[in-house]
Order: structure tokens, then sequence, then C-alpha cells
């Protein structure tokens, strides 16, 4: 299930200030509505744009460029984790092998959040379900 489904079909009356108080709204806008579908609609776009726009080789050192700030990004917090909250340094400090592979896991995750809204979106992909079939689905009220 997309999250614009929940933000704005299934819940839209649930967000106003009076109800959740201002600084949850606030942090329910920026955190949800931004990094769950102003984010993956930005960087698909973007991705499309710098390939269809400029040379592939230009392209991929865009891409290896973004990727290489998002590692040093995640290994410093890494490091910070390790160093300053973690209760077992050295157990943690072996699973550090897998912080190549986290900004690729993270771009791949917002392509496909992207891909599910504009599934939601066109074909009501939120009546999908595994657990019933797809006439109890549409008779209900979701």
């Amino acid at each position: 299930m997309g999250w614009s489904h929940l933000y704005f079909r299934k819940h839209r009356h649930s967000f106003n200030p009076r109800l959740l108080g201002w600084p949850n709204f606030v942090m329910v806008l920026s955190a949800g509505l931004f990094s769950q579908i102003v984010m993956p609609i930005v960087i698909f776009l973007y991705t499309v744009w710098i390939f269809a726009v400029y040379p592939l080789r230009y392209a991929l050192g865009q891409m290896l460029l973004i990727y290489l700030f998002y590692l040093a990004l995640l290994t410093a917090m890494y490091l910070l984790f390790v160093l300053l909250l973690s209760e077992r340094p050295l157990e943690d400090m072996s699973r550090a092998c897998f912080l190549p592979i986290m900004p690729v896991f993270a771009f791949v995750t917002r392509i496909n959040s992207f891909v599910a809204m504009i599934w939601e979106l066109t074909a009501k992909g939120h009546l999908e379900s595994s657990m019933a079939p797809l006439w109890v689905n549409v008779k209900n009220k979701f």
C-alpha cells in the first residue's frame, strides 16, 4: 500500500492542527509527506531528467557523486552511533561491510515508492490484498 493512500484518501480528515496539535501536525507534514511522497517523485524525475538531457558518462558521474556523498554521510552517522551509543561496538563495527549497499538500497526504495504511488493512483492498488479475493476488497469501503 502506498503512503499517498494513507495521506490523501483514507485519513485526510485526521490531518488537522486541532486534532494533532501544531508540533505533531508540522512533523507529520514535513517528515511524512516530504520523505514518503515528495522525495520519491523528485528522485525519479531527476534521474530520468539527468539521463535524458546529459550524456551517459556525465549522468553516471553525477550518480556516482551522489552515491559517494550518501555513503560519506552514512559512514559518519554510523561511526557516531558506534562511538557514542553502541553497547557492543565491536559487534556493530562488524556490520560496517553493509554500508556500501545502503545508498543503493535507499535509491531503489524511493523508486519503488514512486512506482507504488503511480500504481495506486492509476489502478487503485490499495484494493489488492493477498489476504482476501478482489471481490471482497471491492465491496469494502476502503
